[in-house]
């Protein structure tokens, strides 16, 4: 996870607060993209609206509303209202646009429903750590 925390953009720990399905916004997109298939019925496209929890890298301002899609084969994380989520970010791609993300599993690496969990919380300690890490090598190079 280190190398992908280096590369991120954005690092955040957040708790889903609602979703919605975004069928208007599937349509302009499946002919755009060539991994979202045009079977309206195979893929859905869902958004979800969040509270940051804990930030660990990147500007915090950055809180793109999150982007999954829903289907056999693509990733999807299944953003959940109540659902604590760690999201890591990269670079904003050249066909997103900067107030939406498509996340997928592998930008989402770690959820619970329970934040005290003490598994949950081991995992999320390693992160507090590359970002401390992160935090002194910026102090030192300043």
């Amino acid at each position: 996870m280190s190398k992908q925390f280096k590369d991120a953009r954005r690092v955040m720990l957040v708790y889903v607060l609602e979703t919605r399905l975004e069928e208007k916004l599937l349509k302009e997109m499946t002919g755009k993209r060539s991994d979202v298939g045009s079977d309206d019925e195979a893929v859905k496209l869902v958004s979800a609206g969040y509270q940051v929890i804990e930030d660990y890298k990147g500007e915090r301002t950055y809180t793109p509303r999150l982007l999954d899609l829903l289907g056999i084969g693509t990733g999807y994380v299944g953003l959940t209202p109540g659902v604590y989520y760690l999201v890591i970010l990269g670079d904003v791609e050249p066909n997103e646009t900067k107030e939406m993300r498509i996340v997928d599993s592998c930008q989402v690496p770690l959820q619970h429903y329970r934040f005290k969990v003490p598994d949950f919380q081991k995992r999320l300690d390693e992160v507090r750590e590359l970002s401390k890490e992160k935090s002194e090598l910026l102090q030192i190079t300043h």
